[in-house]
């Protein structure tokens, strides 16, 4: 957590948005947002629960781009997924039974659109903006305190923090050339 104060007052009440105040940039590329889980759905995939993995050679094998027994018409069609659980194609019988949940099915059908996902950084800045009281000429506003999150699940590097106008950083855990854990925050 990092306190932001003025540098130099003003009399006008500003709103300032935090991406203008606060900048993080990541290291790694990301994928755009997906409501499933392409990074647990490889886990799932590699190990899946209540029998045979997809992964197994009897069945798909580690690697889904090779296509075996057509595991890509399942990519990015959950739906695909569960009727051929639910009608025991191949076997996929064995997952009935809330064996794989509506969100395992999901994530390992996100797997299979994107076979070459890794873990990255997901960066969360909160609150999302400040609001500084009028101040006085001369005289500082009251800090407040800004935290830096990653709910992603590799690190997530901080290359510079930057403000619009007169602010500044005091105290605090960030620092740009640090990083913020997975599952950490600052």
């Amino acid at each position: 957590m990092a306190r932001v104060a003025p540098l130099t007052p003003c009399r006008v009440v500003t709103r300032l948005s935090l991406t203008a105040l606060v900048l993080v940039s990541c290291l790694v590329t990301i994928s755009p947002a997906q409501a499933a889980d392409a990074l647990h759905g490889k886990t799932l995939y590699a190990s899946t629960p209540g029998g045979t993995s997809c992964a197994n050679s009897s069945c798909h094998g580690a690697d889904p781009t090779q296509n075996r027994n057509r595991v890509l018409r399942g990519a990015n069609s959950p739906t695909t997924i569960q009727n051929a659980i639910n009608n025991n194609t191949g076997g996929m019988g064995i997952y009935r039974n809330n064996v794989l949940t509506t969100v395992n099915v999901a994530d390992i059908a996100a797997y299979l659109g994107n076979p070459g996902v890794t873990a990255g950084p997901i960066a969360a800045i909160t609150p999302a903006a400040l609001s500084f009281a009028s101040t006085a000429v001369g005289a500082s506003s009251s800090a407040q305190t800004v935290t830096v999150s990653n709910t992603g699940s590799a690190a997530l590097s901080i290359s510079a923090i930057s403000f619009t106008g007169a602010y500044a950083q005091s105290g605090g855990s960030c620092a740009a050339g640090g990083s913020v854990a997975a599952a950490g925050s600052c």
